[in-house]
């Protein structure tokens, strides 16, 4: 059964009162997501054409100077592609979003919370300063005890 369908069942149920409310939601994802992936393959379509297409006339016998500039701006536009989905991803899901902002301007960043205390900055350099001194205090805690060790050895 395809999705055109299926979408047509539901609303004819919902209508009659039949369905329930997640079906609903269901639905409306399915949507979303075929929404955002036909974005994407019509993006990828839009970028990568011109290439393959100058490409192919060169296959087939046309001089190309591959220092003219509707090559230089098809190179361009298939490099582009490449940074293009995280931004219809960000345009088109509600959930990314959030993530990325969270990733961007939370807290944590990219980094956990390994060597931070609870309620202590977790930066790059928080992070690298209290695992330095977490190092040497165990340094100066194993230096101590060998010292102790070494005098109540003597006595």
């Amino acid at each position: 059964m395809n999705l055109r369908k299926s979408a047509g069942n539901l609303r004819e149920e919902a209508m009659s009162g039949a369905a329930d409310k997640m079906a609903m939601e269901l639905l409306e994802a399915r949507k979303k997501i075929v929404k955002m992936l036909a974005t994407i393959v019509i993006t990828f379509a839009i970028c990568w054409a011109p290439n393959q297409f100058i490409f192919f006339a060169y296959n087939l016998g046309w001089n190309l100077d591959f220092r003219s500039w509707y090559y230089h701006v098809s190179v361009l536009a298939a490099f582009c592609n490449s940074c293009m989905n995280p931004f219809i991803y960000a345009f088109q899901n509600g959930r990314y979003r959030r993530a990325l902002h969270k990733a961007v301007f939370g807290k944590y960043v990219c980094f956990s919370k390994v060597g931070a205390e609870s309620g202590e900055d977790a930066t790059p350099s928080a992070l690298s300063t209290n695992l330095f001194n977490q190092k040497r205090n165990e340094h100066q805690m194993i230096d101590s005890n060998k010292l102790k060790e070494e005098t109540n050895f003597e006595t």
